[in-house]
């Protein structure tokens, strides 16, 4: 039986999500938790050969206009957990996601159209993979919220790629920044 990616319907960061297969006891159960607690599931096929994590941010505006803000490169665990976001300029992370610029070109020519239709506006994460063979995965999930991955960018723009040590120097200023296992932490004071 082929491993499956299962999440609820509500999650963020990788909360909710799991691999797994029907025929396991244990996905059973977690999967009628979701039934539930939630009232369905979403399953897709699992990307053991998943080579990278990226996205593509968008803003929509109120009269529908959409908005290409930058990719975002980030880290995600087997499980579907996110680990964290590469703060680095958008030809760093064109040259880590390592596509036709072309194609993706008409990807976020097709994501706009579609996102200009929708009755939403605000920040929206398109996030997607690439496989060992090269192949894009246009859409994994789409997320209708601020993301990490917009917060990487405003990060970029703000402090440029060496955003943790641009960030810890601000102590005095009223926040500071560190690494933690991976990960990167802000505490604000007033």
């Amino acid at each position: 039986m082929p491993l499956l990616i299962f999440k609820s319907p509500w999650s963020s960061s990788g909360r909710g999500v799991f691999v797994g297969d029907w025929c396991d006891e244990r996905a059973r159960t977690r999967l009628q938790g979701f039934l539930s607690s939630q009232g369905g599931f979403v399953t897709d096929r699992f990307y053991a050969d998943k080579v990278l994590d990226f996205a593509m941010e968008f803003f929509i505006g109120e009269d529908h206009t959409v908005e290409f803000l930058g990719y975002s490169v980030f880290h995600a665990a087997e499980s579907g957990a996110y680990g964290y976001n590469y703060v680095e300029s958008q030809q760093e992370l064109l040259q880590r996601i390592g596509a036709d610029e072309a194609l993706l070109q008409r990807l976020i020519d097709y994501h706009k159209e579609h996102l200009s239709q929708m009755a939403y506006h605000g920040p929206v994460g398109i996030d997607m993979l690439k496989t060992a063979d090269g192949c894009i995965h246009p859409c994994i999930e789409i997320n209708l919220r601020m993301n990490m991955g917009i917060l990487a960018l405003l990060l970029h723009e703000r402090y440029g790629s060496g955003a943790t040590v641009a960030l810890t120097p601000e102590r005095e200023h009223g926040f500071w920044a560190l690494v933690d296992e991976g990960k990167l932490m802000i505490q604000f004071h007033p």
